[in-house]
């Protein structure tokens, strides 16, 4: 187990230092000057040699990496071009809801895919798992943000159970807080809840087809009993790989859900950052979310371990 988690911290250092290094060269890419932005055309030299030491862009390449990646470590992104507010600072305030978006929406997504992939596979062909397919396929095909208008138009506008757009953080009140993050959450769990119920379905009917199942029946044990013990460990593991690959589509998706439910996230503060050219935020925001990314894979791995020991040796045995 020990040699199971060494091996995968050190890939996921790795893939930690690889993120930072492409986060540090997005400025070192940039056509022509990027203190441009900050200065404007009317910079005088030593101006832009001080924000250029300031930015770690001076000097050889893997100096300035090397500074940069010290004081990213410490938490220390630099200062905001337009307001000289720390980057740091900004970046905790909007990932935090971000944070919690994502959380609630693989929460919903994951248990009703559970609930779901395992009444489909225990009554297929029936008029359930048919209606389910054609449900999936839809709620895959409609974008977050065409989901979410509907779902503040139906709920929101009209029926008026929940609030539409904010954010209140969980500290503040509690029941606010859930009642905004609601709809915002079942927006963005909705396409992937239909990919992993298809993934865990798929996976349960070859599971409950096995040799080991058969035996189970033939023993007399009820089916919630085969279908719960012995029928779902087996086939998570799709669901599971899908779970910590679809974090990056969260990310993504929660850009459009963010905008849609007036919630301030890291989804928008990348887009806002780079529209308005703020590099060193990019730079934070890029490096944050392959740090969300890196972890979240590093606890799909460490699960996998969990649910088959199998792989936990598989290293040894080979």
């Amino acid at each position: 187990m020990l040699r199971f988690l060494r091996t995968r911290l050190l890939r996921a250092i790795i893939v930690l230092l690889v993120g930072s290094f492409f986060a540090y060269m997005l400025l070192r890419i940039l056509p022509g000057d990027p203190t441009l932005a900050k200065l404007g055309a009317n910079g005088t030299a030593g101006a832009r040699a001080e924000l250029l030491h300031k930015w770690k862009l001076d000097g050889p390449f893997y100096s300035g990496y090397a500074r940069w990646l010290r004081d990213a470590a410490k938490g220390d992104f630099g200062n905001s071009f337009a307001a000289n507010i720390s980057v740091s600072k900004t970046l905790k305030q909007r990932i935090v809801p971000s944070l919690q978006l994502m959380l609630y929406a693989q929460i919903i997504a994951v248990s009703v895919a559970v609930l779901l992939g395992i009444l489909q596979a225990y009554r297929r062909g029936g008029w359930f798992d048919k209606a389910m397919e054609f449900i999936t396929s839809l709620l895959i095909s409609i974008p977050a943000f065409v989901l979410g208008l509907w779902l503040v138009i139906l709920l929101a506008r009209k029926g008026g159970f929940f609030q539409a757009t904010g954010y209140v953080p969980f500290g503040t009140s509690p029941w606010r807080h859930f009642k905004l993050m609601l709809l915002p959450s079942i927006t963005l769990a909705m396409a992937p809840l239909a990919t992993y119920a298809r993934l865990l379905r798929t996976d349960m009917i070859a599971t409950l087809q096995e040799d080991f199942v058969l035996l189970a029946r033939s023993k007399g044990l009820s089916s919630r009993y085969i279908l719960l013990r012995h029928g779902l460990k087996p086939s998570m593991f799709s669901l599971i790989t899908s779970a910590g690959l679809n974090i990056g589509a969260l990310i993504g998706g929660s850009v459009a859900v963010e905008a849609t439910f007036g919630i301030a996230g890291l989804g928008r503060f990348i887009v806002e950052s780079v529209l308005s050219r703020e590099y060193l935020q990019v730079q934070a925001g890029f490096l944050v979310v392959v740090i969300i990314f890196v972890l979240a894979n590093l606890a799909v791995e460490l699960l996998y371990g969990v649910l088959d020991p199998r792989i936990r040796h598989a290293r040894s045995i080979g």
